[in-house]
């Protein structure tokens, strides 16, 4: 069995207008290979 859940700690960082794209871009990828992702 493999993993499929990602974790992201990078706090506030995602508020940031520039961040939010890289960010969405990861997500849609990260979905696409089957991995959750948790960010806080």
């Amino acid at each position: 069995m493999e993993a499929s859940l990602s974790i992201e700690l990078d706090g506030g960082q995602r508020v940031f207008p520039k961040q939010q794209a890289p960010d969405a871009e990861r997500t849609k990828f990260l979905a696409s290979m089957g991995i959750k992702e948790l960010q806080f």
